[in-house]
């Protein structure tokens, strides 16, 4: 058993684990980040699908390889795009981006195109 000390209070225990194993709980880490440092997949994909469907279908297919944390970092871009542009301006562009096609994210052309449909508003 370890036991996870602060100021000399106990804080934490688990079960030893083999070296190079590693314990890592949802409830560890503070609310809202668990998914991040985590790094799943589903979490990030369910995320996307909050967002919109073609979002969450774009979020799915980037996320879709052997190293899906390597492209983690764009779904975060994603979704800061969603929050600030709305989430029907960027679902609209992933839907006219054909999630089908290869994906190529780049959030500088995606700003661009958000901010000049939304001279107009």
């Amino acid at each position: 058993m370890v036991a996870v000390h602060l100021n000399g209070e106990l804080i934490k225990t688990h079960p030893r684990k083999a070296p190079g194993d590693k314990v890592d709980r949802p409830d560890d880490y503070p609310p809202g980040l668990s998914e991040y440092a985590l790094r799943r997949v589903e979490d990030f994909v369910a995320k996307g699908h909050q967002q919109g469907p073609h979002v969450g279908l774009y979020t799915e297919r980037l996320l879709n390889r052997c190293l899906p944390w390597t492209k983690m970092r764009q779904a975060h871009q994603l979704f800061r795009l969603c929050k600030e542009y709305g989430k029907e301006r960027v679902d609209a562009l992933c839907k006219s981006s054909g999630v089908g096609a290869q994906l190529v994210f780049s959030a500088v052309a995606a700003g661009a195109w958000l901010f000049a449909g939304s001279a107009g508003d």
